[in-house]
């Protein structure tokens, strides 16, 4: 791959966030966050696939006004849907509106809206800066070796207890390879020979995952409100989300196990 199929790339993932980032100046809507924050996550493993191919190279990384951005949509995106969850937990399993919390994750909505809307960086500058910094090449063998590279890694994870914080890692990498896919194919034949050329296996796994993270965020949320407000009003209605919650969570155990358990079974 050579400098003017990099800037290429690099190019596309920023007319999108550019794009993206222009609806959010607009009115902060969920889905404009959430495609803004998945263009960032394919630039960020782009980056990881050139700096693979290029290991002694300096890695290429967000700039530190757009990574402060990201961060703080990521935040504001979990309080929009931390609020749609409670209310549509409570009306399918009829538990009385937390109306006390639903007033917290409003206020804390407001106040990452504004700090959100005071970092918002330049995109344009920021890919100005990157496209200095992009390598004249990389090679398709190393190219090549990246997905097996990560192959490896995965085996490593799955050896390990399956924790949140791991189930997470698993997540990330598997995201991260689905995003280079087209890259790596394009780099050679060989590419199809990879333990990762089960796309579909890899999306539905990344998929289950996902949904547990979800639960283990929404829980966490409620976890921290509960432990500084001890008193609150709403403990009866936040505790009762609490219970389906992690019974969704477990009913997820299952298949997840199996995932990992198919993926032990090919080293």
């Amino acid at each position: 791959m050579k400098r003017a199929a990099i800037t290429k790339v690099i190019e596309k993932r920023f007319d999108a966030i550019n794009t993206h980032s222009l609806l959010i100046a607009e009115h902060f809507g969920s889905e404009a966050i959430h495609e803004f924050r998945v263009e960032i996550k394919k630039l960020n493993a782009f980056f990881s696939l050139l700096y693979m191919a290029n290991p002694g190279a300096t890695p290429l990384m967000l700039q530190p006004q757009l990574k402060v951005f990201y961060d703080l949509l990521g935040e504001l995106r979990n309080a929009q849907l931390q609020q749609e969850l409670i209310v549509a937990r409570c009306h399918s399993n009829s538990i009385a509106l937390p109306n006390a919390y639903l007033q917290f994750l409003q206020e804390q909505y407001a106040l990452l809206q504004q700090h959100a809307a005071e970092h918002a960086p330049n995109i344009q500058h920021v890919k100005k800066l990157l496209l200095k910094k992009l390598p004249l090449q990389v090679k398709n063998k190393a190219l090549l070796h990246y997905r097996s590279y990560k192959w490896g890694r995965l085996q490593q994870l799955v050896s390990y207890p399956p924790f949140d914080e791991t189930l997470h890692e698993i997540r990330k990498l598997c995201k991260e390879v689905l995003y280079n896919t087209k890259h790596i194919k394009k780099a050679g034949k060989d590419a199809d020979e990879s333990y990762f050329n089960n796309q579909e296996f890899i999306e539905n796994l990344q998929q289950k995952l996902g949904d547990n993270h979800d639960l283990y965020t929404s829980l966490y949320m409620i976890w921290h409100y509960l432990l500084g407000c001890p008193d609150t009003i709403d403990k009866n209605s936040l505790e009762l989300i609490e219970k389906h919650l992690l019974q969704e969570k477990y009913r997820l155990k299952p298949s997840i196990k199996t995932y990992l358990q198919n993926i032990s079974s090919l080293a």
